[in-house]
Protein backbone atom coordinates (compact mmCIF):
# COMPACT_ATOMS: atom_id res chain seq x y z
CA UNK A 1 0.00 0.00 0.00
CA UNK A 2 1.35 3.39 -0.86
CA UNK A 3 1.60 6.23 1.46
CA UNK A 4 -0.42 9.17 -0.27
CA UNK A 5 -0.69 12.90 1.04
CA UNK A 6 -3.84 13.75 0.76
CA UNK A 7 -5.67 16.43 2.65
CA UNK A 8 -9.22 15.67 4.67
CA UNK A 9 -11.65 18.16 4.62
CA UNK A 10 -15.54 19.06 4.60
CA UNK A 11 -17.27 18.49 1.34
CA UNK A 12 -18.18 21.20 -0.79
CA UNK A 13 -20.69 21.98 -3.60
CA UNK A 14 -17.67 22.05 -6.32
CA UNK A 15 -16.52 18.92 -5.01
CA UNK A 16 -20.31 17.08 -6.20
CA UNK A 17 -18.92 16.33 -9.29
CA UNK A 18 -15.72 14.58 -8.45
CA UNK A 19 -17.76 13.04 -5.58
CA UNK A 20 -20.86 11.43 -8.38
CA UNK A 21 -17.60 10.31 -10.68
CA UNK A 22 -16.20 8.14 -8.22
CA UNK A 23 -19.38 6.97 -7.04
CA UNK A 24 -20.42 5.98 -10.18
CA UNK A 25 -17.27 3.94 -11.29
CA UNK A 26 -16.26 3.04 -7.41
CA UNK A 27 -19.43 2.29 -6.38
CA UNK A 28 -22.08 1.63 -9.17
CA UNK A 29 -23.87 5.09 -8.90
CA UNK A 30 -25.55 3.62 -5.97
CA UNK A 31 -25.67 7.02 -4.63
CA UNK A 32 -27.28 10.10 -6.57
CA UNK A 33 -26.98 13.44 -6.78
CA UNK A 34 -30.30 13.48 -4.98
CA UNK A 35 -28.64 11.21 -1.71
CA UNK A 36 -25.67 13.53 -1.54
CA UNK A 37 -27.68 16.68 -1.71
CA UNK A 38 -30.22 15.05 1.13
CA UNK A 39 -27.31 14.02 3.58
CA UNK A 40 -25.26 17.30 2.95
CA UNK A 41 -28.45 18.99 4.51
CA UNK A 42 -29.48 16.45 7.33
CA UNK A 43 -27.68 17.83 10.86
CA UNK A 44 -26.32 14.59 12.03
CA UNK A 45 -24.13 13.99 9.18
CA UNK A 46 -20.71 14.32 7.97
CA UNK A 47 -19.32 14.64 4.72
CA UNK A 48 -15.39 14.75 3.84
CA UNK A 49 -13.66 14.34 0.99
CA UNK A 50 -9.97 13.62 0.42
CA UNK A 51 -8.00 15.84 -2.06
CA UNK A 52 -4.30 15.16 -3.73
CA UNK A 53 -3.42 18.06 -5.66
CA UNK A 54 -6.23 20.05 -5.70
CA UNK A 55 -8.39 17.14 -6.83
CA UNK A 56 -10.79 14.97 -4.86
CA UNK A 57 -9.97 11.49 -4.68
CA UNK A 58 -12.26 9.97 -2.51
CA UNK A 59 -15.01 11.11 0.41
CA UNK A 60 -16.33 9.53 3.40
CA UNK A 61 -20.31 10.30 4.51
CA UNK A 62 -20.73 9.45 8.43
CA UNK A 63 -23.48 10.14 10.80
CA UNK A 64 -24.86 9.86 14.09
CA UNK A 65 -28.12 8.30 14.20
CA UNK A 66 -28.13 8.54 18.44
CA UNK A 67 -25.43 9.91 20.94
CA UNK A 68 -23.68 6.60 21.39
CA UNK A 69 -22.97 5.67 17.71
CA UNK A 70 -21.80 6.62 14.22
CA UNK A 71 -22.72 4.80 11.06
CA UNK A 72 -20.59 5.24 7.84
CA UNK A 73 -23.26 5.51 5.00
CA UNK A 74 -20.45 5.62 2.52
CA UNK A 75 -16.77 5.54 1.82
CA UNK A 76 -15.56 5.25 -1.61
CA UNK A 77 -12.15 6.46 -3.44
CA UNK A 78 -11.23 6.52 -6.94
CA UNK A 79 -9.98 3.42 -8.52
CA UNK A 80 -6.38 5.04 -9.05
CA UNK A 81 -6.28 5.16 -5.90
CA UNK A 82 -7.22 2.05 -4.53
CA UNK A 83 -3.69 0.56 -3.72
CA UNK A 84 -2.88 3.85 -1.44
CA UNK A 85 -4.03 4.76 2.32
CA UNK A 86 -6.61 7.22 1.14
CA UNK A 87 -9.32 4.95 2.17
CA UNK A 88 -7.62 4.08 5.60
CA UNK A 89 -7.36 8.19 6.11
CA UNK A 90 -10.77 8.80 5.40
CA UNK A 91 -12.02 5.94 8.06
CA UNK A 92 -8.91 7.19 10.57
CA UNK A 93 -10.98 10.84 9.95
CA UNK A 94 -14.05 9.14 11.21
CA UNK A 95 -12.72 7.69 14.05
CA UNK A 96 -11.04 10.30 14.44
CA UNK A 97 -14.34 12.65 14.84
CA UNK A 98 -16.18 9.70 16.88
CA UNK A 99 -13.26 9.72 19.88
CA UNK A 100 -13.42 13.64 20.17
CA UNK A 101 -16.77 13.57 20.52
CA UNK A 102 -17.39 10.62 22.90
CA UNK A 103 -18.82 8.06 20.53
CA UNK A 104 -18.51 4.45 21.65
CA UNK A 105 -19.40 2.58 18.86
CA UNK A 106 -18.74 3.25 14.64
CA UNK A 107 -21.32 0.71 12.45
CA UNK A 108 -21.71 0.27 8.98
CA UNK A 109 -23.34 -2.44 6.52
CA UNK A 110 -21.58 -3.63 3.66
CA UNK A 111 -22.92 -6.57 0.93
CA UNK A 112 -22.80 -9.46 1.95
CA UNK A 113 -20.49 -10.62 -1.39
CA UNK A 114 -18.39 -7.62 -1.16
CA UNK A 115 -15.43 -9.45 0.64
CA UNK A 116 -13.00 -6.75 -0.18
CA UNK A 117 -14.66 -4.13 1.55
CA UNK A 118 -15.88 -6.87 4.69
CA UNK A 119 -11.79 -7.58 4.93
CA UNK A 120 -10.68 -3.75 4.90
CA UNK A 121 -12.85 -2.92 7.57
CA UNK A 122 -12.20 -5.92 10.08
CA UNK A 123 -8.33 -5.39 9.39
CA UNK A 124 -9.20 -1.90 11.17
CA UNK A 125 -10.49 -3.91 14.03
CA UNK A 126 -14.20 -4.01 13.13
CA UNK A 127 -16.48 -7.27 13.87
CA UNK A 128 -18.90 -8.31 11.80
CA UNK A 129 -22.30 -8.45 14.31
CA UNK A 130 -24.49 -10.04 11.67
CA UNK A 131 -26.69 -10.56 8.59
CA UNK A 132 -29.56 -7.92 7.64
CA UNK A 133 -31.51 -9.58 4.77
CA UNK A 134 -32.26 -7.84 2.06
CA UNK A 135 -30.97 -4.51 3.54
CA UNK A 136 -30.54 -3.47 -0.13
CA UNK A 137 -33.29 -4.31 -1.86
CA UNK A 138 -33.23 -6.98 -4.52
CA UNK A 139 -32.19 -9.75 -2.42
CA UNK A 140 -28.88 -8.10 -1.62
CA UNK A 141 -27.84 -8.92 2.22
CA UNK A 142 -25.44 -6.79 4.40
CA UNK A 143 -23.02 -7.71 6.73
CA UNK A 144 -23.73 -5.20 9.74
CA UNK A 145 -19.89 -4.33 11.22
CA UNK A 146 -18.94 -2.70 14.30
CA UNK A 147 -15.98 -0.91 16.00
CA UNK A 148 -16.72 -0.56 19.62
CA UNK A 149 -14.44 1.94 21.40
CA UNK A 150 -12.09 -0.17 23.52
CA UNK A 151 -10.74 -1.27 19.59
CA UNK A 152 -9.78 2.69 18.49
CA UNK A 153 -7.03 3.51 17.71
Amino acid sequence: MTATDVTIRDMQDRDMPAVLRIEKVADDGVWTFRDFTVWRKHETAVLKVAEKDGAVIGFIIFHSPNHARLAILNLSVDPAFEDTDVADQLLQNAIDFLKERGFVMLTLEVEEEDEEGAEFFTRHGFIQEGIIPNHFGDGLNARYLELRSEKFR
